[in-house]
């Protein structure tokens, strides 16, 4: 069977088709098994590895949708816990849990997100030691997230007169003891 012949199967019947079934791996593999089947599924499957000047859009969707429950899959499965969960499901015939495609398709919360973002700027400006520009993109993001700690932890650090430790002003001041 021709490749996209075989696309067109699989996509067709991509609901009733098991995770381990798309990786083509046991429910026994291990987490390196599961790794190197995944990344085999993406170089077969993935949109990009297909485009050509005449690419049918269909076509290229159909492999998107795969791409994404290939990975669908290696999120489930890479984790024991879930992986069993998963395999108790499968016993009782759903290929697909409700409660995992809920979770699945979860985002995160903008605010939580937002925060996230502002706390890795901060990092890179304090990183460029320019801590005042740290210190107000995580007053920023702890307007987003009031009760984290990380940001609260990251602040108070910022904060601190005390150097990081194997700063230029600690190796300074070892010299100036010599």
């Amino acid at each position: 069977m021709d490749f996209w012949a075989h696309v067109e199967r699989l996509s067709e019947a991509l609901a009733e088709t098991s995770y381990f079934d798309l990786l083509d791996i046991e429910p026994n593999a291990s987490v390196l098994d599961l790794t190197d089947a995944y990344h085999r599924a993406l170089r077969r499957y993935h949109p990009d590895q297909h485009m050509t000047s005449g690419s049918n859009r269909e076509k290229q969707q159909q492999l998107a949708r795969i791409c994404a429950r290939v990975g669908e899959g290696y999120r489930v499965l890479s984790k024991q816990s879930t992986r069993l969960a998963y395999l108790q499901a499968l016993k009782r015939g759903e290929v697909r849990p409700q409660a995992e495609r809920a979770s699945l398709g979860a985002r995160r919360d903008p605010k939580t997100e937002k925060a996230r973002v502002l706390l890795a700027s901060a990092k890179q400006l304090t990183a460029r030691g320019a801590s005042a520009g740290a210190r107000a993109k995580l007053e920023l993001a702890l307007q987003f997230e009031p009760s984290s700690s990380v940001l609260k932890t990251a602040l108070a650090e910022l904060s601190s007169p005390e150097p990081a430790i194997g700063s230029a002003n600690e190796s300074s001041a070892k010299e100036q003891n010599k």
